[in-house]
């Protein structure tokens, strides 16, 4: 029997370990800063609720020459970069370039040469992104576009229109939706009806928060509806601790999709690499995204179903 004493002893030190690490976790923290402080200039820094938000310049030229990169972190997980240059503001840079997954998937998309125009000016794709960043997808998007942005942090949207460059100069429409993605689309659905989306991208999975919500087989269902019948659901996977794909494997299995991962590892600073996974029946595009990547065995034990009433992410440790 342990005695009232040593139930106090043992406490104290759980409190004191836990005070340690919280004491080792915030001095590491502190040095990233300063060594990335070092290296760039913060030229705006934002906390609420969600975090701390912040945006770095950096020069990334050579021999004299200078190009400046603007940056924006949340914490210290890189959410979007931009070249200030303005013959360079309109390349979409980090996990967006044209040759990441949803670079590709929006290029090859088949109504992108469909003989869809009225008057002579084509209808374009309506494409909805889960997670706004700096904007950078918008630079992907195309002059008859519609780009429709769902943005938790309403923080992120202030930045990203006063220090970035994408939603301001993009030849696509822009929305912003302010609020969680998914209660946001539920509340569309219910009200005004499905978006009819071509292209639903999520891009709320880069670094070491899964907002397991929007991964779940209900969320799934809920994209589905609101996407068009041959409509294809980009997920960007890239992690630094988890291994997505089983979850977005099972998905596409309960609702008869295919799938298909593209990764890409550019070279640059100004680029990162990236894990995307098209999920879609729309055969004419799988057609042409296989030719970048080969798809995944039909037959395969790894899936692994999250629901709303169950999700572990001891599964899908990397």
């Amino acid at each position: 029997m342990c005695s009232d004493l040593d139930r106090v002893g043992s406490r104290f030190a759980l409190v004191r370990d836990l005070a340690w690490a919280v004491g080792i976790g915030a001095l590491v923290f502190y040095f990233v800063v300063a060594i990335r402080d070092d290296q760039e200039e913060m030229i705006e820094a934002t906390r609420n609720f969600y975090g701390l938000l912040r945006v770095y310049d950096k020069d990334i030229g050579e021999d004299a020459q200078p190009v400046m990169l603007r940056s924006l972190y949340h914490g210290e997980i890189l959410h979007g970069s931009q070249l200030l240059a303005a013959s360079r503001r309109s390349e979409p840079l980090t996990y967006y370039g044209y040759d990441s997954g949803v670079g590709i998937a929006l290029d090859l998309h088949p109504r992108r040469d469909a003989d869809t125009s009225v008057g002579g000016t084509a209808s374009g794709l309506r494409i909805g992104v889960v997670g706004l960043g700096a904007g950078t997808i918008a630079a992907l998007g195309r002059a008859g576009d519609t780009v429709r942005f769902y943005e938790i942090n309403p923080e992120v949207e202030q930045l990203a229109n006063e220090y970035f460059f994408y939603l301001r100069e993009t030849p696509a429409t822009t929305e912003v939706v302010l609020g969680d993605g998914r209660i946001s689309m539920e509340r569309e659905l219910r009200e005004q009806g499905s978006q009819q989306f071509d292209v639903l991208v999520l891009d709320a999975f880069s670094g070491d928060a899964v907002p397991v919500h929007l991964l779940t087989l209900e969320a799934a269902e809920l994209y589905w509806q609101h996407l068009r019948e041959d409509g294809v659901l980009l997920v960007h996977i890239s992690n630094k601790y988890l291994s997505l794909h089983p979850v977005v494997r099972a998905g596409a299995e309960v609702f008869d999709k295919q799938f298909v991962m593209i990764a890409d590892d550019p070279d640059g600073e100004e680029y990162a690499g990236s894990t995307w996974v098209a999920v879609t029946s729309n055969t004419a595009l799988l057609e042409r995204l296989f030719e970048y990547t080969e798809r995944w065995p039909t037959q395969s034990p790894e899936t692994i179903r999250w629901t709303d009433d169950f999700s572990s992410l001891l599964g899908v440790l990397d």
